[in-house]
């Protein structure tokens, strides 16, 4: 059983980094994976499995809802479309201030691609849906 000191170590990811409720996608399900799978779980992140096939101990936290497992091969193509903040600030004529607050209330699903946060077309479809956009209509961010 962890300790409130154990899990006070585990609150970040490596050298600080901060990873509690963000989004991090896993290309891979293989032995590496399941090393440093628990690690991002106990550190808070969202944890999102992009293989087809995965070791039984990844497939045993997918299971237990620790980590999302999607059984697909990662494709070239991706990212592609994917809105940079600005542009989806410009997009959706929304501020950065109020981009930034959907992501914090985890409406807003980002990725990190090296330095850079991205937005997928699809968690910008998704987003659109939870905000109920209606025919070009501003987007009901609340």
């Amino acid at each position: 059983m962890p300790t409130d000191d154990h899990l006070k170590k585990d609150q970040h990811y490596l050298t600080g980094l901060d990873l509690a409720d963000r989004r991090v996608v896993v290309v891979g399900g293989g032995t590496v994976a399941q090393r440093r799978l628990p690690r991002l779980v106990s550190a808070g992140a969202l944890v999102d499995v992009v293989s087809p096939h995965v070791t039984p101990a990844v497939q045993a936290l997918a299971g237990a809802g620790e980590i999302t497992w999607h059984a697909r091969a990662y494709a070239d193509g991706d990212l592609d479309g994917a809105f940079s903040i600005s542009e989806f600030c410009l997009a959706y004529k929304l501020s950065r201030s109020a981009v930034y607050k959907q992501i914090s209330a985890r409406r807003l699903r980002t990725m990190k691609v090296g330095s850079r946060t991205l937005i997928s077309r699809r968690a910008a479809r998704d987003w659109e849906t939870l905000c109920e956009i209606r025919d070009g209509q501003q987007p009901v961010v609340g």
